[in-house]
């Protein structure tokens, strides 16, 4: 059996690409035959050290910073050239012994990388990181709101709303792209297996994720020596670790701590 990860980046900058590369040198510790593409460079150099796994990278540019504004647009929604490259790879595959597992894809891949795979007879997993799979702007959250969303998405109410970080326009874009990946690729619906990484994701999700897909719950690995439980009520610090972002509850977070005789650290 051989198992071919799927992620827009080579490299750990971020959660979901932590989770991909950290998979993929285990799937290839316990003795899986492993391939690992992604779009953007560099790659991971514990990645590339890894034994039984095969790196591609593209070296293509997040569509985020590609200083082609129009090539970002059109790879955003469908990135044939990544599509194309993954054909070359699935060529030398079987579908009777080869599983993909997807990570992240709309940061550069694009949902044709999805649909290439899907096409030709491979089961294809994805770890849902995020709730692009479902949602436009992948956090049901209403930015100049600051609220959580509870429209469903694509639908008239979703479509005239504007949620997204940046702008409306922005929200349109992200709104084709959703369109294009479920209402004409439909996706969604050809997926072989969800896997969620916590049970409130997932209740997020659940309602808007087709049926007849199944769903498992894999959470996240962590890197950490075990220690004895912390007596919490000693402790006079809060910390918080992650990216500084409104959906992130990071100013609930903050909100949260006033009132408390202990010092606020954020890192």
């Amino acid at each position: 059996m051989e198992v071919i990860v799927v992620n827009d980046q080579a490299s750990v900058t971020g959660g979901s690409a932590f989770v991909a590369i950290t998979s993929a040198r285990a799937l290839a510790a316990r003795g899986f035959k492993v391939t690992y593409f992604s779009a953007v460079g560099p790659v991971d150099a514990a990645l590339a050290a890894t034994g039984n796994v095969k790196t591609i990278c593209l070296d293509q540019e997040e569509i985020v910073h590609d200083p082609n504004r129009l090539r970002a647009i059109a790879n955003g929604v469908l990135n044939r050239s990544a599509a194309a490259a993954f054909s070359e790879v699935l060529k030398t595959k079987r579908p009777a012994d080869t599983i993909i597992h997807f990570h992240t894809f709309t940061k550069a891949l694009s949902s044709s990388t999805i649909d290439c795979a899907l096409s030709a007879g491979f089961k294809v997993a994805l770890t849902l990181h995020d709730f692009f799979i479902t949602c436009p702007t992948g956090g049901f959250f209403v930015h100049k709101d600051a609220a959580l969303c509870h429209r469903t998405p694509l639908s008239l109410d979703c479509l005239t709303t504007n949620c997204d970080r940046r702008n409306y326009l922005h929200k349109t874009w992200r709104s084709l792209r959703t369109v294009v990946q479920n209402r004409i690729l439909h996706l969604d619906r050809r997926l072989s297996h969800f896997i969620g990484v916590s049970e409130h994701s997932l209740g997020v999700m659940r309602p808007y994720l087709p049926d007849h897909v199944p769903v498992t719950l894999v959470r996240n690995p962590v890197e950490i020596s075990q220690s004895p439980p912390a007596d919490v009520r000693a402790n006079s610090a809060f910390t918080y670790v992650g990216r500084f972002a409104l959906e992130k509850g990071t100013l609930l977070f903050a909100e949260a701590l006033q009132g408390f005789s202990g010092r606020g650290v954020l890192a």
